[in-house]
């Protein structure tokens, strides 16, 4: 599992996501070597982090969203769409 804070971290440095997830012991994507890894864009100029990424059964990422404050339904659309 990498938490958000660990995810942040990640993505400051080119290719430690990509390093992270292959310790985590799955399959990197290819081109994750460069750039961000974990980010999804939403929308034109802004980018969104999960708040957990664990690993799931045959190598796959799943991206974890924990809302504690209400969001309109529009931004969690366009989050989860990005995740796709």
């Amino acid at each position: 599992m990498l938490s958000e804070r660990e995810v942040h971290a990640a993505e400051a440095v080119p290719g430690r996501a990509a390093e992270s997830l292959a310790d985590l012991g799955g399959q990197v994507p290819a081109g994750a070597r460069r750039g961000e890894t974990l980010a999804v864009p939403v929308g034109t100029r802004a980018v969104h982090w999960p708040d957990l990424v664990v690993v799931l059964p045959g190598g796959r990422f799943a991206a974890v969203e924990v809302e504690l404050t209400a969001k309109p339904v529009a931004a969690l659309r366009a989050i989860l769409r990005a995740y796709k």
